[in-house]
């Protein structure tokens, strides 16, 4: 096989377009394993260093993932996790050619007096009123993605099970108790995943995520539900535009890629 010769520096840079050519030609298809460090070393005749730093910028870039102890495998272009209107998460996978499934590790009925004052408040709960309270783990063609904890107000959804909780609960929210969702509050922030979530993301302890604080309203404008969100941060993207080209359909998105490179309560 001829070898590729490099002529402009960075060696690095040059490098790592060459890499992400071999990807977009389809030599390689999505979940492949792609050369190794001393391959791509002895194919294009450069340094394990050279080779190392552009495996590495197409690792950063989200084009490969790296995968402890196995290699790098080929990931698939990011898909775009709308945050500007109401989607479902496993609308949104099935749409993008991926299986969603969730993992429900809690589910309980609690009260108003058993929350903080920040839940309590932002819900406008009143004394004694009920809660359900539910930590979810989704997770996108068996890779965990997304960890979200709930607080749901009983009375809008009397009656709501476990077993429910596996599918898409804006479903359950919309067509099985009839509300009608008229938006959602967002807060977004960096975050580091500690302890127990990284766990659930398989991922190193004080790895980077997105957090995202949620409140959705119906169309009374009365809080429904709070919801404490954690995105693992080598699977997602932030995306805004901004002036005359702002479209309904492109204010603010997370896109998702569908092969992270490698939470709440």
């Amino acid at each position: 096989m001829a070898k590729h010769q490099l002529v402009k520096d960075p060696l690095y840079m040059q490098l790592s377009a060459i890499l992400r050519e071999l990807i977009n030609s389809r030599q390689y298809s999505v979940g492949d394993q792609f050369l190794t460090e001393r391959m791509i070393s002895e194919r294009f005749d450069v340094s394990r260093v050279t080779a190392n730093k552009a495996l590495s910028k197409l690792i950063d870039e989200g084009t490969l993932e790296l995968r402890k102890g196995l290699g790098t495998f080929v990931c698939d272009e990011p898909k775009h996790f709308p945050t500007s209107h109401l989607v479902s998460f496993s609308h949104k996978m099935l749409a993008s050619g991926q299986k969603p499934s969730t993992q429900v590790l809690q589910f309980k009925k609690t009260t108003a007096s058993q929350v903080s004052g920040e839940v309590s408040n932002n819900l406008n709960l009143v004394p004694g009123e009920k809660l359900y309270y539910m930590k979810r783990l989704r997770l996108s063609d068996d890779i965990p993605l997304i960890l979200e904890s709930h607080y749901l107000r009983e009375r809008f959804c009397p009656g709501l099970r476990k077993e429910a909780l596996k599918g898409s609960l804006f479903d359950i929210i919309t067509k099985k108790f009839k509300l009608n969702i008229a938006g959602v509050d967002e807060t977004i922030l960096s975050t580091l995943i500690h302890g127990e979530n990284s766990k659930y993301f398989n991922l190193q302890d004080g790895a980077p995520g997105l957090f995202m604080y949620v409140i959705g309203y119906n169309d009374a404008k009365v809080p429904v539900w709070i919801a404490n969100v954690i995105f693992r941060g080598d699977a997602f993207e932030l995306h805004n535009r901004r002036g005359p080209i702002l479209t309904e359909a492109s204010k603010f998105d997370i896109s998702i890629h569908s092969c992270p490179k490698t939470g709440l309560e």
